[in-house]
């Protein structure tokens, strides 16, 4: 919604929720490498779009993933705010 108030269109959002969908289906279909993981949050990131942003989330072990955060890469990194 805000992508598509800011911009006019829909299709950046569109795009987000793609990426978000492929980084989805590709931690669930590479088990072994998901993410960087960051031990003072218990949880693993990954960048989509370019570096442009970073999802922060967890996998249980009923392989569900859980997106905890979702942020701009230029915002301060989430475990520098909860420090």
């Amino acid at each position: 919604m805000y992508w598509a108030e800011k911009n006019g269109s829909s299709s950046y959002s569109e795009k987000i929720i793609s990426e978000v969908e492929k980084l989805l289906k590709d931690i669930s279909s590479n088990p072994f490498y998901i993410g960087r993981y960051i031990q003072k949050l218990d949880l693993y990131t990954r960048s989509i779009l370019k570096g442009k942003f970073i999802i922060y989330f967890s996998k249980s072990d009923n392989d569900t993933i859980e997106i905890h955060y979702f942020r701009s890469s230029k915002q301060r990194p989430i475990e520098e705010i909860l420090s």
